[in-house]
């Protein structure tokens, strides 16, 4: 099993806090056991029975690393009202979920933003429409029955979807079911990209990082293909404290996890899943998300 494939980075983010924060063994801390909860949404698309049996043998292996005795409780909750309910209820005590859940429930989520993880120095991911330079293709109405590949991560359909959609507003093009329709879903991005760059497909969506990085395997990639379009930088997922948390917990969590490239088993998890570093959260990260959301109502 690829662990590595079957996790987002905000599991890491969460996973590691609360491991780190075990050895810390203060009166500040009532409890041997957190509770965490990860909504489905931020899982790529995966089975949650192999999700979960992940999360649980990464924890347990980090965990013999550290020599922690915390042992954090996971629970994965397929839908938002469903962790609306536990934070409620004081059944949970962190949690990580996608920016679009929260923005959308942010008057019932008993939750604050805390901490996120920058990758190439970026908080979150911007997407790009990618055509052939000899396609003809210069607008959106163009793209309408044509063959259009996006890779099916969870984080992607949610966020460009309503981006595309305000993008046909914004742009007065009519027709966006029957392009949304049309889309091919792949699993990764290079299966996006390259029937594209072969002229196999009229066009896809991906992040612009995964652009650059096969730009850097094969640079013919980027003379051959136009940006079409190009989004704001989005938030996809972050990780925040139930309001009514213990203050100390929270300080000793930030402390923490801002130091986690300090730690030995810090580093290599940062490595694994491709992250600089983790930040405390800032409330702009979620304005270009939040326009989204309101010119989507």
């Amino acid at each position: 099993m690829n662990m590595a494939k079957l996790i987002t980075p905000i599991f890491i983010l969460a996973l590691m806090v609360s491991l780190v924060l075990g050895k810390a063994k203060t009166k500040t801390v009532p409890e041997d056991t957190l509770r965490f909860a990860y909504s489905s949404s931020t899982f790529t698309d995966v089975n949650l029975k192999d999700a979960k049996v992940a999360m649980e043998l990464l924890t347990s292996e980090i965990a013999k690393q550290l020599l922690v005795n915390t042992v954090p409780k996971t629970t994965i909750f397929t839908n938002i009202n469903m962790l609306i309910t536990a934070l409620k209820n004081k059944e949970v005590d962190m949690a990580a979920l996608s920016a679009v859940d929260y923005l959308r429930n942010k008057n019932k989520l008993n939750i604050e933003p805390a901490l996120i993880g920058i990758s190439n120095q970026s908080y979150g991911k911007e997407f790009i429409i990618l055509v052939h330079n000899q396609s003809g293709i210069k607008n959106l109405k163009q793209l309408i029955n044509k063959k259009v590949i996006v890779p099916k991560s969870s984080e992607m359909k949610n966020l460009i979807f309503i981006w595309l959609q305000n993008l046909f507003i914004k742009n007065k093009v009519s027709g966006f079911k029957r392009f949304y329709d049309q889309i091919n879903f792949v699993e990764k991005p290079s299966q996006a990209i390259l029937p594209v760059f072969f002229q196999q497909a009229d066009a896809c969506i991906v992040s612009n990082e995964s652009f650059k990085l096969l730009i850097e395997l094969n640079p013919q990639l980027g003379r051959d293909l136009a940006i079409l379009k190009r989004s704001p930088v989005f938030i996809t997922n972050f990780f925040g404290f139930r309001k009514d948390l213990n203050e100390n917990i929270k300080k000793m969590i930030l402390e923490k996890a801002h130091n986690l490239q300090y730690y030995p088993a810090g580093k290599q998890i940062l490595m694994l899943f491709k992250l600089d570093r983790i930040v405390p959260f800032k409330r702009e990260y979620l304005d270009n998300v939040a326009q989204l959301i309101k010119l989507n109502k």
